[in-house]
Formats: C-alpha cells, structure tokens, sequence
C-alpha cells in the first residue's frame, strides 16, 4: 500500500492509517494476503488507484474507507462515488452516493477491447462470496442486457468468473431499451445464456417500431 496525502497518521499496532487533505493511494499488485478473499472486479496482478478527500484503513481488517470524490481505477474498470469501501478480506466492495461505474461484468465487447458495463445509482454493492453485484436507487445499467433503469439492479454472477449468469430489476417502472424495442413493466428478469426477457407489470408494454402490445406478463427473446 502506498499513500500520498497532506496529512498523514500512523498508529503501529495494530495497524491503522487515517490520511486527509487529498489522498492518493496505490494498492500494490499481489497486494492480497494468504486468506484473504479478494474481489473478481480488480484484479489482484495489476495495481488498483484510489484517490479520495479522505481515508481510514485498518490492515488487520483489510479494509479502506475512502471518503469525498472518492475514484477508484484499474484499466477498463472505474467507480466514482461520494464514498467509496474496498474490503480485501471478505471480498466486499460498497460504493454510496452518487455513483458512476464501468464494471468487467454484464458487458458490451467494443471493437475486440475488454466487455464492460456502465452504471449509475445511489448505491452500490458487490459481494464476491456471494457473486452478487447490486444496484439501489435510481438504478440504471448499459449493458449486453439493453439499457435498463429501475429502483433495483441485481447481478448474479458465476461462481469463478464474472460471466453473468441472471439479471433482475424491480421498481414502480422497470424500463429496457434494446435497440428499437422497448419494453416496461414493474419487475424484469433477464437470462443471457438464451438472451431471454421476461417482464412482470400492471400492465407490461412493448414496443418495436409502430406496434405496441400489453399485458399482464411479456417473455421475449
């Protein structure tokens, strides 16, 4: 771990740093120690930058708290939110507050370069134990599955990688865009492996060029 900051406060044993005044800090490659989880989002063989107002990490705990304008990078992969927790040891990563992400899961190829997704919402929550990354409030997602806006965005991902495996949404208005389709409904589950959409709402529509349909349930393909 590197840290440049301002000011900076060390207390030895255990081990803690709090630093503030504009903190930028460097978490090394092979940064992770034995038992200690990890999250499939960074990649433990490149290093991962973190800048932030402030900072508090606590090394027995594995754990940095970035505080204000907080950004954290490694190649294709960014989050920027108003706080920012990374959690090695359990492999637990929260972002909070005006969230703005471009994620390595439910992603959209470019021109042969690395699958990525983009995400926004006021919360954000990955659990690699649980290989579950979650969207709250004001969810929106561009990815392989369309461009989506809901209350709520969960992605289950496969156990060892980060293909995703099931997409669910729910909100007062669930809202896909898929090329020239569009279709909304109340809750949304969508399966890549047979690219399937199913749509739950009162009512669901559906709309592709000049037809428009409704319903109560809508599955598409």
């Amino acid at each position: 771990l590197t840290v440049d900051a301002p000011a900076l406060e060390v207390t030895l044993s255990p081990r803690t740093m709090t630093a503030a005044g504009g903190v930028r800090t460097v978490l090394n490659a092979g940064r992770r120690q034995q038992g200690e989880r990890g999250t499939t989002l960074l990649k433990d063989s490149e290093p991962v930058n973190v800048t932030a107002n402030e900072l508090t990490f606590e090394e027995e705990a594995g754990k940095g708290v970035y505080k204000g304008k907080a950004v954290l990078f490694q190649g294709t992969t960014s989050i920027k939110a108003d706080t920012i927790m990374l959690d090695d040891k359990q492999g637990e990563l929260v972002a909070t507050g005006n969230v703005v992400s471009v994620l390595p899961i439910a992603g959209k190829g470019a021109g042969g370069g690395s699958s990525t997704s983009t995400g926004k919402a006021a919360e954000f929550q990955f659990q690699d134990a649980k290989r579950v990354a979650v969207f709250n409030k004001e969810a929106q997602l561009d990815g392989v599955q369309g461009n989506l806006h809901a209350d709520r965005i969960e992605l289950r991902l496969a156990p060892k990688d980060n293909t995703l495996e099931r997409l669910e949404a729910q909100g007062t208005t669930v809202r896909v865009v898929l090329e020239k389709r569009e279709a909304t409904g109340t809750q949304l589950t969508y399966l890549p492996a047979d690219e399937q959409y199913k749509l739950v709402g009162s009512p669901v529509k559906f709309v592709e060029s000049c037809r428009e349909t409704t319903g109560r349930t809508l599955t598409f393909f």
